[in-house]
C-alpha cells in the first residue's frame, strides 16, 4: 500500500510540469511524513516478530521464509545476469545445508565461490567480461530473460533432437529428415 502511495504522488509530481520547482519541493513533504509511518510500521513489525520468535511455528516459518528470499535474489542475479549479486548470492547461500542428493552441490559451492572471488585477480579479463554480464545467455533483448549457459545448452539439444529424439532423426535420414 505504501509504494501505491508512493508511486501516486511521484508520479502527480512529474505529470505537473507546469509548476516551478519550488512549489514541487513542498509538495515532497507529505511523502517525507509517509516515509516516517513506514519506519515507524516497520518497527511494529520488528517488535511483532520478537514477540512472536518464542514459538517455533514462527521460527519455523520465519527460517523458511529466509531460505526462499536467498534462493530468490540467487534467480533474480542469474536473470538478470547480474555477477556481484550472484557471488553475493553465492556466499549467502553457501552456508546453507544441502539435504539428499544435493551434498555434492554444496560441497563444492564454497569451491565454487572461491573461483569467482579470485577471478578479478587470477583472470581479470574474464572478470570484467562476467561483471558485464557474459557469465549467461541472453537470447532475447527482454530484461530478466538471462539464463544460464547449461540451460541454453539443454534447449538447443531439445530444439535439435526434436519432438521424436534424436533417434527418430537417424530413423528418417533416408526420408529427408536431417
Amino acid at each position: 500500500m505504501f509504494l501505491n502511495v508512493l508511486n501516486q504522488d511521484m508520479s502527480n509530481i512529474i505529470s505537473d510540469s507546469s509548476s516551478p520547482l519550488h512549489p514541487a519541493a513542498a509538495r515532497l513533504e507529505p511523502l517525507h511524513d509517509q516515509l516516517d509511518d513506514a519506519c515507524n510500521e516497520q518497527l511494529k513489525f520488528a517488535d511483532w516478530c520478537q514477540q512472536k520468535a518464542e514459538t517455533c511455528r514462527f521460527l519455523y516459518w520465519a527460517t523458511v521464509l529466509q531460505l526462499e528470499l536467498k534462493v530468490l535474489v540467487y534467480v533474480c542475479s542469474l536473470h538478470q545476469a547480474a555477477f556481484t549479486t550472484y557471488v553475493d548470492a553465492l556466499r549467502t547461500s553457501s552456508v546453507v545445508p544441502c539435504p539428499g542428493l544435493h551434498q555434492l552441490y554444496g560441497r563444492w559451492i564454497p569451491v565454487h565461490l572461491q573461483d569467482m572471488v579470485e577471478l578479478p585477480t587470477t583472470h581479470p579479463e574474464i572478470a570484467q567480461e562476467f561483471r558485464a554480464g557474459n557469465f549467461m545467455v541472453q537470447e532475447t533483448n527482454r530484461p530478466f530473460s538471462a539464463i544460464p549457459v547449461d540451460q541454453a545448452h539443454e534447449q538447443n539439444n531439445a530444439a535439435i533432437k526434436g519432438h521424436g529424439g534424436a533417434v527418430s532423426l537417424i530413423d528418417n535420414f533416408d526420408d529427408g529428415g536431417w
